[in-house]
């Protein structure tokens, strides 16, 4: 968030830029301390490292860009552990995605499972095809739901309530599904960029998150289509 303020914002902003970076170092002291506690509570023997994947502002690694917030630097010093950090950057660098993160650990921790499905802000899969793992991100999930629901002063849509009193509009679901992301094949990923940027629909709120979330179970899994 405080890139976009340094890009976006006059000089004369310079102190709230001050004030966002120490927000992001102080967080970093908080989750360092958080991990020296757990560490010594359950008295886990020589930890190898802590990894964090910071937090995502900017992801078009169609233009090999990825940028996530975060110092691992803080974080090290306050857990007094070694730090893996910065997880997508080499990869989007190489023309890859970057996203999911976590196929691999689906694989060795749910191995018994068909797939593994995240709905998070993002909903992502990943799954077995052949002797590889399969992942990519489906569509967006909360980072929608969430955003609809606080303008209709809510913090969520808790167990879909406001969902569940909107209509599910054909026109407005066909409009979501021949969104361009949809009809790309193969590795893909998504980011708040898009998700915000691609399609407006003139419905009441209500409607949108009914629609949305229809939307969102009927998002096609397959990596070819």
């Amino acid at each position: 968030f405080f890139f976009f303020l340094m890009i976006r914002r006059p000089p004369r902003s310079t102190h709230c830029i001050s004030s966002a970076a120490s927000d992001v170092y102080k967080r970093q002291d908080y989750l360092g301390q958080k991990v020296k506690k757990f560490v010594d509570k359950h008295k886990f023997p020589n930890p190898m490292f802590v990894a964090s994947h910071g937090h995502t502002i900017f992801h078009q690694p169609d233009k090999k860009l990825t940028v996530q917030i975060g110092n691992s630097s803080n974080l090290a010093a306050a857990s007094g552990l070694n730090v893996v950090a910065d997880f997508r950057s080499v990869d989007v660098a190489l023309g890859g995605q970057g996203a999911p993160l976590v196929p691999i650990g689906d694989q060795l921790l749910f191995a018994e499972y068909d797939f593994c499905l995240n709905l998070g802000g993002i909903a992502n899969i990943s799954f077995n095809e052949g002797q590889k793992r399969i992942a990519f991100d489906v569509c967006p999930m909360n980072m929608v739901l969430n955003f609809l629901a606080e303008k209709l002063g809510h913090e969520y849509d808790e167990d879909g309530k406001i969902a569940r009193t909107g209509k599910v509009i054909g026109e407005a679901i066909t409009l979501l599904e021949k969104l361009s992301y949809f009809m790309v094949g193969g590795a893909k990923s998504l980011g708040k960029e898009w998700v915000y940027g691609p399609c407006t629909l003139r419905l009441s709120l209500i409607h949108i998150c009914r629609c949305r979330r229809y939307a969102v179970c009927r998002s096609r899994w397959s990596p070819y289509h």
